[in-house]
């Protein structure tokens, strides 16, 4: 007697091509909290993960709430993975601190 052959789960194939979510759920706050921790260790896996899914807008927000001296490193931690959209939506002053120039308008 053959034993009956595995089908593979269709639900698991399906969650293998599914768009991956952000894994993070927590507010503003807590988020630029756990990434200006990750940037003193150095940790971009950590950053990158944090920001994933975030909008220009979001990045913009965040960037903001950095302390000043985190947001060049954050910018430098991520490299090229940094959506540089979100220059455009800074306010002036963390603009001009990240683009090193009198005027972002």
């Amino acid at each position: 007697m053959v034993a009956p052959t595995e089908r593979p789960d269709s639900s698991s194939a399906a969650a293998d091509t599914a768009p991956s979510e952000p894994i993070f759920a927590g507010g503003l706050d807590e988020r630029v909290a756990l990434i200006g921790a990750a940037i003193h260790r150095g940790d971009r896996a950590q950053i990158k993960s944090l920001v994933q899914g975030l909008e220009a807008p979001d990045l913009a927000d965040v960037i903001e709430q950095l302390e000043e001296g985190d947001r060049a490193q954050f910018v430098q931690l991520l490299g090229s993975d940094i959506d540089y959209d979100a220059f455009s939506e800074l306010d002036e002053v963390a603009c001009r601190e990240q683009m090193h120039v009198q005027s972002c308008r």
